[in-house]
């Protein structure tokens, strides 16, 4: 064994050891208020990529960028996101977050509002003292315009949100963190636009 050899073997061993370490200590504590304002600033987080990636006015770069982290950035690799159409309310379909995405960037409108919000706050369920589940809730409407600015569909759509908050290493700091991941957005309910006053 050459020494270069040796020495990549030596550097790739420390650092499975302090991996081993990070995922090993004792995870700071947090109240549970701390862990759902986590959990809501990642929602917030998602709402706002949400609207960019809508956002036909932005550079498709500027949206693909978006698109290229945020599945796993937000989800498990498990996840799936339910979509309802509100000719078809009782028929959700589940796409892989990569591919939702692409669908909401590429959808066929000349425009689109598109406004999430928080609509219940996260409700929190304890499994070790390393790990927890629960789930979330936000509102999407939805309007999609044609080249003439005529409103050709809309809906209003309740989403639950089901996620995980572990303890581990975070990939981007290398770090032990507390992570949020989402592991599966459903849809609760689908209607029509309010008519307008």
């Amino acid at each position: 064994m050459t020494l270069i050899m040796m020495r990549n073997l030596l550097f790739t061993t420390i650092l499975c050891l302090v991996s081993i370490a990070v995922i090993c200590q004792d995870p700071p504590k947090l109240t549970e208020e701390q862990l759902l304002e986590k959990v809501n600033r990642k929602l917030r987080d998602f709402c706002t990529d949400l609207t960019t990636i809508c956002d036909k006015s932005m550079g498709l770069r500027e949206r693909d960028e978006v698109i290229s982290t945020a599945a796993s950035y937000y989800f498990t690799s498990s996840a799936l996101i339910y979509v309802s159409n509100v000719n078809k309310p009782d028929n959700s379909i589940p796409y892989h977050p990569s591919t939702y995405l692409t669908h909401l960037r590429d959808l066929p409108y000349s425009e689109i509002d598109y406004l999430c919000s928080i609509t219940a706050p996260p409700k929190l369920t304890e499994i070790n003292g390393s790990s927890y589940k629960g789930e979330g809730r936000y509102t999407q409407v939805f309007k999609g315009y044609d080249a003439s600015g005529t409103l050709i569909y809309g809906d209003v759509t309740e989403k639950k949100v089901k996620f995980r908050i572990t303890y581990e290493k975070d990939p981007y700091s290398g770090k032990g963190a507390w992570l949020i991941k989402f592991t599966a957005i459903e849809v609760t309910d689908t209607s029509k636009l309010p008519k307008r006053k």
